[in-house]
């Protein structure tokens, strides 16, 4: 039941940003444009990153610049956040 209501406040708040990126460039606001671009790739990337993530940590033998598995999934939880802050800017 939870989930369902989650699922379904995330689509309407998916829709709500495809909503305002027509809007932004029916009205040419550039700015606009941009922005529901990177929150509609940052939503997208909320609903794409948990299935991304396990596969990616169960096969790697040794992460990236010799830094350990928590120090990684640290650094790839600061994407969103940036993203957030870019787009706010």
């Amino acid at each position: 039941m939870i989930n369902a209501i989650s699922l379904l406040i995330d689509l309407i708040f998916l829709g709500l940003l495809v909503f305002g990126l027509i809007q932004s460039k029916k009205s040419s606001f550039l700015a606009g444009f941009y922005c529901f671009i990177i929150l509609l790739f940052l939503q997208l990337y909320s609903f794409i990153f948990p299935y991304m993530i396990k596969p990616l940590i169960d096969n790697m033998s040794e992460p990236p610049f010799g830094i350990s598995i928590s120090e990684f999934i640290a650094i790839l939880n600061l994407i969103p956040k940036t993203l957030n802050l870019i787009a706010f800017s």
